[in-house]
């Protein structure tokens, strides 16, 4: 078999180290030498790409688990319990990371009904980003061909506009006004065409 050759050994390395493995670690599971990556099979490439893909799934699953331990703590410690202690009895009590999340989610409807928001510090804020993001996300052209097609029909037949507002994504002489219609968010397009297609 050929060799992968240096830019493709090279990429490997990069790819690796971004999950934290050495190039004398793919070394060791290829059995070869770390400066001689260049020269292995297709073969060997692919089995390296398998361990860069077991040490992402694994570096997920642990950011998960902590993500949900961390919910735990916090959650614990709006309902007036020692965070830290019902953290490590989780983690101790719940080893698969299926059961640690049905758990916070019993935890989070509790923290509710007490009125709480359960989510961590980090959570909210991660939920701020994106829901920034999603409301400032430009329209998409498919939804402005969309939207078109929906105005132009409504104009003709006369019917459809549900609960959102078309003011504005016509021109003064009643046509389309497609500049306003690409002005819009993806999430504002999003409701718009629900609201012509009568999906509310």
């Amino acid at each position: 078999m050929a060799a992968i050759g240096d830019a493709a050994a090279q990429d490997l390395i990069t790819r690796a180290a971004k999950v934290g493995i050495t190039r004398e670690q793919i070394a060791v599971e290829l059995r070869t030498r770390p400066e001689w990556l260049d020269g292995i099979s297709g073969a060997s490439l692919r089995r390296a790409d398998q361990m860069i893909e077991r040490a992402t799934a694994a570096q997920a699953a642990a950011a998960r688990r902590a993500e949900l331990l961390d919910q735990i703590e916090h959650i614990a410690g709006l309902l007036g319990y020692d965070g830290a202690a019902k953290r490590a009895a989780a983690d101790k009590k719940f080893r698969r990371t299926s059961e640690l999340a049905d758990f916070v989610r019993q935890c989070a409807e509790q923290a509710r009904r007490d009125g709480h928001n359960p989510r961590t510090p980090a959570q909210q804020e991660k939920d701020a980003t994106a829901a920034h993001r999603r409301a400032t996300e430009p329209v998409t052209d498919r939804q402005v061909d969309y939207l078109v097609k929906l105005l132009a029909r409504r104009t003709t037949s006369g019917e459809g506009g549900g609960f959102a507002t078309t003011t504005g994504l016509y021109t003064a002489d009643g046509n389309i006004d497609v500049n306003a219609v690409r002005a819009l968010t993806k999430s504002a397009a999003s409701n718009l065409i629900d609201s012509l297609t009568n999906r509310y």
